[in-house]
């Protein structure tokens, strides 16, 4: 009831102009244009190895296909979960043929992931700790990095977000 309250005023100026800012979203990410095909699909699973992380992304997917082969067997809190990661990448992994998605439109399904990466790591790698400090390791980096755009450029690293934030 909160949040329907909170987000009145924005349906309400939508109503009141065609859905203008609800049709930019549709469009922006599933209208008409350029369709990339492949290329598109290739590129929104580089976004989710360079926003996760590598490690941490190839885990989080492999602990979503293990829940979704564990489906039927598996508690229904976390088939919530699963939904809540899934719907969004697959989604996102769609729109990827037909329009280009944007690195961090699947970080939605981030938080998500990373509750299955727990539940998944809890029980399948007790014995393979070093695969997750690896995975934090990694994140670490690619957080300095992201964060702190100076120690790209100072280490001669071409990123894109470095580079624009230095124009």
């Amino acid at each position: 009831v909160l949040a329907v309250a909170i987000f009145f005023p924005v349906l309400l100026w939508n109503q009141r102009n065609g859905w203008a800012s609800f049709r930019f979203q549709f469009e922006h990410g599933l209208g008409e244009g350029k369709v990339p095909g492949i290329v598109g699909f290739l590129g929104y699973i580089g976004g989710i190895l360079l926003t996760w992380t590598p490690v941490v992304a190839v885990i989080a997917l492999a602990a979503i296909w293990a829940t979704v082969r564990r489906y039927r067997s598996i508690d229904p809190a976390v088939r919530f979960i699963l939904l809540m990661t899934a719907l969004p990448l697959l989604l996102f992994a769609y729109s990827s043929f037909h329009k280009k998605v944007e690195a961090n439109w699947p970080a939605v399904a981030l938080a998500p992931a990373v509750v299955l990466l727990a539940i998944w790591a809890s029980q399948r790698l007790p014995q393979r700790q070093h695969l997750l400090q690896l995975a934090w390791k990694v994140s670490l980096a690619f957080c300095i990095i992201a964060q702190l755009p100076e120690v790209a450029l100072l280490l001669h690293l071409r990123v894109a977000p470095a580079n624009d934030v230095f124009g």
